[in-house]
């Protein structure tokens, strides 16, 4: 109390404590920050609620401030969401004395009122504050109340301010975005090849009548380079006095990445003359820019927090608020950024402003999807009022968040799992930073449940679940100690980008601090951390990488990449542990838990585990026990786990079991040998198909070979694996596990697998039937079957796998049908000699040299038993010439080409006839191919009686049937003519004969026919084909093809 001012002073509308929208305009409203004003509600009748008032001179305040409006927007009771706090400008100003004026009152008396006129002032356009003061005159002498003192001084001044408006038009605050004013880091704007942005501004005209153009002008401030104001599209324009109307503008299309504009909004009368204000903005234009912000502001200064980190590592951001997404919130405009930042909400924004219910719309969600799988992160910061009633199922991915802000159920330090300490989300991070979060009260009031199934529900939508699946990608890296399904931070990898969610309240500034500590920078590791595909290669473990015992792989992992064994080992065995990986680039860093630390020293009460991060390392194992006689307890356990992370924060984990255990250790794994054998009841069913490459070893492809019942059996002898820990004698193998993969038919895949075990008692052998057709029919392509054996020896461990491949084929594969070619004689040719010869070669499908031609002239010998064919043959109705070879691969041992004679001497008649030919040709035993050929010829007819008779003067015949002397010279001569025709006939048989012979490899000379071996061979084939209806050059051409033989001759 000075004894000059009212106490508390208010305003707007002195019943409610609340300021009136001022349109984007700039008011002046007075605060007095040196009282805190306190009103007392004791009374049930709010008309008695009373202000009072405590002194903060000196103090050092925070102030939070609230801003509310009805759901009309005007009266401000009802707790709706209205505008924020960087709405608001607080200034520091002093106003001036612009003039005083007094009068004096006389003749007032005690509750009474008098009303004055103190003066008269020329306002101009401005703000003005009009103090009125009252003085108590009790110093002149001669007055009832001289030297009487003042009862109260609170009422001696009153305090009026107020606007005095202008007579010009009043430009609104445009539709530019709000963070481009931040007092924290200016925002950016985006740049897009095909959508622009759309500027446009309200205004308002002052007392008089006025026409109007209002302007936008745009300036490089970096080049100086301003570009020519542009009218608005509706100017000229006439506004009423009071009136309001809208200004909007041609988009603009020049911006440049990079460069920084300024904006300048202004309003001119139509004869040039300025009117009113203007409005400058600043902005800078950018291809591409960090973060994109869809939030409005939030308590505690949290998104503040957020920009300061930003400026702080260099990033830009745009923020949209709600009232933005219309416009923003597609995938064209978000393609320019690297990241979406949905922040924490507050109750008001969650409520009063529908943020989840408008961000759970379908179109807003799929954007946000296509953003991940285009390379884009979300990251999300999750509260307990994400999933009221009214936005159950409005989150990403159907979330499921559980509100833990009870007391009771938050989750503080002590019930935290630090999943994966060595993430870059938890870089800096100390131990000991959850302990003070939230002033020590909790670390999180929400979490992610994971424990809902479904195809689109984290974590299976996260490229099919958690990681220590060999595609999932939700990695979670806090969880609830007692709950793994309760997350509080995790990253989920989809397509080519993905999600960073939390329950963690980073944005709070008790939780996190800024960029650059070194005990809690949460908020900042996550707005620089993106979420980036997995390098190929760097799966689970066993698919890409794998922990290392003394440079070997201690077993196959699990389905899980876990070596879910126990690695037994000596007191005191050094191990030492490294890893192997196709992928470069990778940091490890090892745990170790249980009896010891890496040194052999007892854990502490408190501590968990001891910490390396070295590639490799070697640590001695020994859990010192004096009773034992080794020195070591036996049976001692520790837990080694392994961290992989690459440079992007890809994370693999696993684990393995150590247990110290002089009788069950094992130096030494087991190694499976197997000896795949064809059944007796298959012979030739098996044989070699090349190799196959897997893990730097070639591996043997057997082709197998189906039986006529559609089965091949196979035989695996496993007999030599060993352990080479077992004992002398022993091989020390206790189980054999048959693997057997991809046994499906050629034309239908299945992903049916098939596991044997034998242990040794049941022997070392094992015997499986192959049923299915692996190979194409064409002979394209081929599916293999995979066969592995894995033995284990009596400490448990496995060998490493033995692989055989097997590709099964039909009986009859790879065995082309025998190509024989008959040259002669043609089909339809005519013959007239006693002997035809069937001449021909084997062009190919001969694969084993073992071709059989049969030929006959009668079908039905060439289905007989040898016997009856060996007598057809000797009556020249049957011959066959075997072991034929292709053309290609002919020798002198294996000929292709063949020739065989068949007697039709006795088939001619005094008639014309056609006679056919049969020939048989047979492919080794039958069982592959058998094929038929057949060949007409016709017969000439030939005459009954006897020449002589017919023309006795013939040569050769004499006119005297009986002489005595001359008679019987005369008969000579006779014979002596019927000798030469029969001699000239069968030269031509013969040297045919001849060349079949030599086919054969006979030698013996014919008997009877003096005289014929003197012909030439060659020439008595040719004679004998024109005979045969050839013409001559036909016929000489094919008596060349068998040149060969004649020369033999």
């Amino acid at each position: 109390d000075d004894g000059d001012y009212d106490e508390v002073e208010f305003t707007g509308d002195h019943g409610w404590n609340v300021w009136f929208d001022s349109e984007g305009v700039v008011k002046s409203v007075t605060l007095d920050l040196t009282h805190l004003v306190i009103q007392n509600r004791s009374s049930p009748d709010s008309s008695r609620w009373r202000t009072e008032c405590t002194s903060m001179e000196g103090a050092q305040v925070t102030m939070t401030f609230r801003f509310q409006s009805n759901s009309d927007g005007i009266n401000g009771q009802s707790g709706f969401a209205g505008f924020a706090v960087d709405n608001i400008t607080v200034q520091e100003y002093t106003f001036t004395l612009d003039t005083s004026y007094s009068t004096s009152v006389s003749n007032l008396d005690a509750r009474e009122e008098v009303n004055l006129t103190v003066g008269t002032h020329n306002f101009l356009q401005g703000i003005y504050r009009v103090d009125v003061m009252s003085i108590f005159d009790n110093v002149t002498a001669g007055n009832n109340w001289t030297n009487v003192a003042e009862v109260t001084l609170g009422n001696n001044l009153s305090r009026m301010i107020f606007e005095v408006a202008s007579v010009d038009v009043t430009l609104l605050r445009p539709n530019v975005l709000d963070c481009v004013e931040d007092v924290s880091m200016p925002c950016a704007y985006p740049i897009d090849n095909a959508k622009t942005h759309q500027f446009e501004l309200e205004l308002i005209n002052g007392v008089l009548e006025g026409d109007y153009n209002v302007f936008m002008q745009i300036t490089d401030v970096g080049t100086g380079t301003a570009e020519t104001p542009v009218a608005s599209t509706n100017s000229p324009q006439t506004l009423a006095p009071h009136a309001r109307s809208n200004a909007t503008f041609q988009p603009y299309t020049g911006w440049q990445d990079g460069h920084t504009y300024n904006i300048q909004f202004y309003a001119e009368l139509i004869d040039g003359t300025s009117s009113g204000n203007m409005r400058n903005f600043t902005i800078t234009f950018y291809d591409n820019i960090d973060v994109a912000i869809l939030s409005g502001t939030t308590d505690q200064n949290r998104l503040e927090k957020v920009k300061q980190d930003l400026s702080s590592m260099g990033m830009t951001y745009t923020q949209y608020r709600q009232a933005d997404w219309g416009t923003y919130f597609d995938d064209d405009w978000l393609s320019h950024y690297q990241k979406i930042l949905l922040p924490w909400q507050t109750n008001a924004n969650v409520i009063a402003g529908s943020y989840y219910q408008e961000l759970g719309e379908t179109g807003l969600q799929n954007t946000l999807e296509n953003f991940m799988l285009a390379g884009g992160t979300v990251e999300m910061h999750i509260g307990p009022n994400a999933e009221s009633d009214s936005d159950a199922g409005k989150l990403l991915y159907e979330m499921d968040i559980l509100n833990r802000d009870t007391a009771g159920t938050q989750i503080e330090h002590d019930d935290l799992a630090i999943i994966d300490p060595y993430h870059p989300l938890l870089a800096d991070v100390s131990p000991t930073a959850w302990l003070g979060m939230n002033n020590g009260d909790h670390v999180a009031n929400a979490a992610l449940s994971t424990a809902t199934t479904g195809l689109n529900k984290l974590p299976n939508a996260c490229s099919g679940g958690m990681i220590n699946t060999q595609q999932g990608r939700f990695h979670s890296i806090i969880q609830h100690a007692d709950d793994s399904t309760m997350t509080l931070l995790a990253t989920c990898g989809i397509g080519s980008g993905g999600l960073i969610v939390t329950t963690i309240d980073v944005e709070n500034p008790s939780v996190s601090e800024d960029y650059g500590s070194t005990a809690a920078p949460l908020r900042s590791n996550l707005l620089k951390f993106m979420v980036t595909p997995y390098p190929l290669g760097f799966g689970i473990a066993g698919a890409g990488w794998d922990l290392t015992i003394n440079d070997e792989v201690p077993t196959e992992a699990n389905g899980n990449g876990i070596y879910d064994f126990t690695y037994y080992m000596k007191s005191n065995t050094a191990l030492t542990f490294g890893y192997n990986s196709t992928v470069s680039g990778l940091d490890a860093d090892w745990h170790i838990s249980g009896a010891t630390d890496w040194e052999r020293n007892l854990f502490t009460p408190n501590q968990d585990y001891a910490h390396r991060a070295d590639e490799s390392h070697t640590s001695t194992f020994c859990r010192i026990d004096t009773q034992e006689s080794s020195g070591c307890r036996q049976d001692a356990t520790w837990t080694v786990t392994l961290f992989l992370h690459d440079a992007d924060g890809h994370t693999r984990i696993s684990t393995i079991e150590l247990s110290t255990n002089d009788i069950l250790a094992d130096s030494s794994p087991p190694v499976a040998s197997v000896t795949v054998e064809e059944h007796p009841f298959y012979p030739d069913s098996l044989s070699d198909h090349g190799t196959k490459t897997v893990g730097a070893v070639d591996w043997p492809i057997h082709l197998a070979k189906l039986s006529s019942s559609n089965d091949v059996k196979v035989k695996f002898d496993a007999c030599a694996s060993s352990d080479p820990d077992a004992p002398a004698g022993e091989n020390g193998i206790t189980l054999y596990k048959w693997k057997v993969l991809f046994d499906y038919p050629w034309n239908a895949v299945s992903d049916q697998n098939h596991e044997f075990e034998r242990t040794s008692a049941m022997g070392c052998d094992w015997t499986y039937t192959f049923w299915n057709q692996t190979a194409d029919p064409s002979g394209f392509n081929e599916n293999t079957i995979r066969i592995e054996l894995v033995v284990v020896d009596r400490a448990g461990r496995e060998s490493a796998k033995n692989y055989m491949f097997f590709v099964v084929v039909p009986e009859d594969w790879g065995d082309e049908p025998p190509d024989v070619q008959i040259s002669t004689p043609l089909d339809g040719s005519t013959q007239s000699g006693d002997y035809v010869y069937v001449n021909g070669s084997v062009l190919s499908g001969s694969e084993n040299g073992d071709i059989l031609v049969e030929v006959s002239l009668n079908p039905d010998v060439l289905n007989q038993t040898l016997a009856d064919k060996f007598q057809q043959m000797n009556q020249g109705k049957y011959n066959s010439t075997n072991n034929l070879c292709d053309t290609s691969t002919a020798t002198s041992e294996c000929v292709s080409t063949f020739s065989m004679g068949l007697k039709l001497e006795d088939l001619y008649t005094n008639q014309s006839q056609v006679q056919t030919i049969w020939v048989k040709i047979v492919e080794g035993n039958g069982q592959n191919w058998v094929l038929w050929k057949r060949i007409d010829i016709n017969l000439v007819p030939v005459q009954d009686e006897d020449p002589c008779v017919a023309d006795p003067k013939a040569d050769g015949c004499s006119d005297t049937e009986t002489q005595t002397g001359d008679g019987e010279e005369g008969f000579g001569a006779l014979i002596i003519y019927a000798g030469i025709g029969a001699l000239a006939l069968l030269i031509v048989v013969l040297a045919t004969l001849f060349m079949l012979r030599m086919r054969k490899g006979g030698s013996e000379p014919s008997e009877g026919f003096g005289g014929v071996e003197d012909m030439d061979p060659m020439e008595a084939y040719v004679q004998q084909l024109i005979a045969q209806g050839y013409p001559e050059e036909t016929a000489r051409e094919y008596a060349e093809q068998y040149a060969s033989h004649f020369q033999q001759q």
